[in-house]
């Protein structure tokens, strides 16, 4: 009896990990993964695109501090969300709410096709100015950084041609195995891992337990069939075996 029992679960056991195999290969050649690589600029004052960048204070109103961006001839303003210490060089007093980054595209290639293409038609030299705004009103050194579902980012892009394009998102609000709600940051973009620098360990470890773009969401029934056919062939092998005494 028990052995017969082991049997059919050793088929059903079979089958949910061979179907369960054909959904991770499946999602894996459907969902092609976007990484990109992310250089830090630190220094106020640089090119690119052949037009000056110079990055400005104004703590004139120590309660609205404002950080004036001159790209070409645009200005951009930028509220100070997150105050830091104005002795520190370059841009790192605003390291905790604000990140200027040059990116690129990497999937598909290796490092030294990465060096080879960068900054070419095939693959464009990207920068973008990304800010994390806390809840307004609250102290963004506490409930300001507790409160992550509140968090807003802005991500300001440099076009080639001069001036900004501006995108706000903010920091997904979405339970565990839910899909994910508009205006939030998703998954296998570049906003989404750039944001993920401007973010402290725990924020980064709350979204790893919410991520949906993996092949464990994709695998529905398969998963618990195996695990309960791996029970049930376990249980029938140690029955089958166990010898009753008189």
């Amino acid at each position: 009896m028990y052995f017969v029992t082991a049997a059919a679960c050793s088929v059903g056991l079979g089958v949910s990990a061979w179907a369960m195999a054909g959904k991770v290969v499946s999602f894996h050649e459907s969902s092609k993964r976007e990484v990109y690589v992310f250089d830090r600029l630190n220094s106020r004052s640089f090119e690119y695109a052949g037009k000056k960048v110079v990055f400005e204070d104004d703590r004139r109103d120590q309660a609205n501090q404002v950080l004036n961006v001159t790209y070409g001839e645009e200005t951009l303003k930028l509220h100070v969300s997150v105050p830091g210490n104005a002795k520190l060089p370059d841009l790192e007093p605003h390291a905790d709410w604000m990140r200027v980054m040059r990116f690129a595209l990497r999937s598909g290639r290796t490092m030294d096709e990465f060096k080879r293409d960068l900054g070419t038609s095939a693959l464009p030299d990207r920068l973008a100015i990304v800010t994390r705004t806390p809840r307004p009103g609250t102290d963004p050194q506490t409930w300001g950084e507790v409160w992550m579902k509140d968090w807003m980012f802005d991500f300001y892009e440099f076009k080639p041609a001069g001036g900004f394009t501006h995108e706000r998102l903010r920091f997904p609000t979405n339970r565990v195995g839910e899909a994910l709600k508009e205006g939030e940051l998703k998954e296998n973009t570049w906003q989404f891992q750039a944001a993920l620098q401007l973010m402290p360990p725990a924020a980064r470890e709350r979204l790893a337990n919410k991520t949906t773009n993996d092949a464990m969401s994709r695998l529905g029934w398969t998963l618990p069939a195996a695990a309960i056919f791996g029970v049930g062939l376990t249980l029938s092998l140690g029955f089958g075996a166990f010898k009753r005494r008189p």
